[in-house]
């Protein structure tokens, strides 16, 4: 099963949650809310984006869920630190970065 971490604490992140965990192993979730670090959702912990890099060098083929709205913003941050298996959580599916929607069949 692949891994992956979901970005975003709030509603649209516990929505993509109760749809991908039975596809994904959650292995953490992230938030850029300092209030959320060190919390746990779903019995799984929320974590700093600056404990990303950490957790793709450690996990291979670990896949970031981005679930805000604001996710150009955050596949910028992400790619700032040199982050690559970004997708994004949109309307129920999940989406490369390119817009297509993942997995492709």
């Amino acid at each position: 099963m692949r891994k992956c971490i979901i970005f975003g604490c709030g509603k649209t992140g516990t929505d993509a949650y109760r749809k991908i965990h039975e596809m994904y192993d959650v292995i953490a979730w992230c938030d850029n809310n300092p209030k959320l670090w060190k919390m746990e959702k779903y019995h799984i912990p929320v974590i700093p984006p600056t404990n990303l890099s950490s957790y793709c060098t450690t996990h291979e083929s670990l896949d970031v869920i981005v679930t805000s709205s604001k996710y150009h913003e955050i596949a910028r941050q992400l790619a700032s630190m040199d982050i690559r298996n970004v997708l994004v959580w949109h309307t129920g599916f999940l989406y490369d970065y390119d817009g297509y929607l993942y997995p492709s069949h």
